[in-house]
């Protein structure tokens, strides 16, 4: 069964992982038909993009909530 992009959008992050531990996993075993070779790596490219964009944006919202406290803090030490 092969996934489709909307499928593999409908993913959680910690799904999309799974899916490329199971891709590297027969990639590393050999497992990987051939057929079913360049299928696998695009899939794998694709999730990892997507694991990136994913871990950026959480940083950058992690950041903004410690730098909101940051502000808050300071303006309640000048009062």
């Amino acid at each position: 069964m092969t996934d489709t992009p909307d499928d593999i959008s409908q993913l959680t992050y910690e799904q999309k992982v799974a899916k490329l531990d199971e891709i590297l996993t027969r990639l590393d075993n050999s497992a990987t038909p051939i057929d079913k070779l360049a299928e696998d790596v695009k899939l794998g490219a694709r999730l990892i993009k997507e694991l990136d964009t994913k871990l950026k944006q959480v940083e950058t919202e992690v950041r903004d909530a410690f730098k909101e406290l940051d502000e808050k803090e300071n303006t309640l030490l000048e009062k």
